[in-house]
């Protein structure tokens, strides 16, 4: 940046005696040579304006608005445009006047700041979309398709690496694809077996976590006690770690007519509590060394029927329900599932996930 100035500088001439010494004060504006002491400072831009696209909408580059205007700073000492005033002329018999010093420069404005792009925003979680064509059980008629079933069913199964065929098989066993299926269980109405898991009793259907706390707390002692967790199993699963259903259930009927988004019945909210609040962790403390992950998995689909110790005759697998066998059982329906979903998926050797759980699976 250049600066400008002017300067004045007073001449005395002597002469006869007789004659008046005239003084030159200094020079104005309209003098020969003189010229102007304002500083000038380079325009700035302004870019504040910036269009920012969103992820998943389309995409495109941000525009700028560009404002080509002088810059007015805002910081730092402001140039003078105004010179130091000419000395007064001398008298005849004074000496001459030594010439004025140049005014001090004014002091260059602050630069403007370069302009600071706004960050970035955080990528937004997209959700993940079901491959076409995948195989979809017959069983899952309108009602199950207008819900997206299949495909939050395809969700799961990535979240928590438990195959498809699983899901199916237990669905088919425990409802029928019918998300609001209800059925009492001789428990307290809040605890009816609900949706397409059918969970059951505060311990799996609590809202919003288990037993029905506010907020999940490991060390309850209701909730260990009917878990095992620190007796029979040791410490196999953490509230922590399980979904909540944030939404007391709406009634069977609203389900169908009205339904809500977080409640059990809702198969989103329900896969992921049957999940995170049994099956992923019950693969682990069911799982014998050498076992097929096949077998563990149905271990895993029997304690969810018959409870996390026995039957009532016996250990598994007596099955006096029968849960697992015969034509409607569980064993029919992985026989039904399992092959058609492997042509898709591949053949899944286990293990389920750990906590903590992601969106993006283990």
């Amino acid at each position: 940046m250049k600066l400008f100035r002017r300067s004045s500088v007073a001449q005395v001439f002597a002469g006869l005696a007789l004659t008046l010494v005239t003084a030159c004060g200094g020079a104005d504006d309209d003098a020969a040579g003189a010229t102007d002491s304002t500083t000038t400072a380079a325009p700035a831009q302004n870019t504040m304006g910036g269009t920012i696209v969103l992820p998943g909408t389309g995409g495109g580059t941000a525009n700028t608005n560009t404002n080509s205007g002088a810059s007015t700073s805002t910081t730092g000492a402001a140039p003078s445009n105004n010179a130091a005033p000419a000395p007064a002329p001398s008298a005849a018999n004074d000496p001459a006047p030594a010439s004025n010093p140049a005014p001090a420069p004014a002091a260059d404005p602050a630069p403007a700041a370069s302009p600071v792009s706004d960050p970035a925003p955080a990528p937004v979680a997209a959700v993940a979309t079901m491959p076409a064509n995948l195989y979809v059980p017959p069983e899952c008629g309108a009602d199950c398709k207008a819900h997206d079933i299949p495909a939050v069913i395809w969700r799961m199964s990535k979240k928590y690496n438990i195959p498809r065929w699983f899901y199916y098989s237990i669905i088919h066993r425990e409802s029928s694809f019918d998300r609001c299926k209800t059925q009492p269980e001789n428990a307290d109405s809040r605890d009816y077996g609900r949706g397409l898991t059918q969970v059951t009793w505060g311990w799996y259907a609590g809202v919003p976590y288990p037993q029905h706390l506010a907020s999940p707390d490991n060390n309850n002692s209701t909730w260990r006690q009917n878990m095992g967790i620190g007796g029979s199993f040791g410490a196999w699963i953490d509230m922590n770690d399980v979904t909540a259903i944030p939404s007391t259930p709406a009634s069977e009927s609203d389900c169908r007519s009205n339904p809500k988004s977080d409640d059990a019945y809702d198969p989103t909210t329900n896969l992921d509590r049957f999940s995170s609040g049994f099956a992923a962790p019950a693969y682990h403390l069911y799982h014998s060394a050498g076992e097929s992950p096949t077998e563990t998995l149905r271990k895993v689909a029997y304690h969810w029927h018959y409870g996390l110790w026995n039957s009532w005759t016996g250990a598994y697998p007596s099955d006096p329900r029968p849960y697992l066998s015969g034509t409607y059982g569980y064993d029919a329906y992985v026989n039904e599932y399992k092959s058609v979903v492997e042509a898709d998926d591949g053949v899944w050797n286990g293990p389920t996930c750990k906590a903590p759980y992601s969106a993006s699976g283990c």
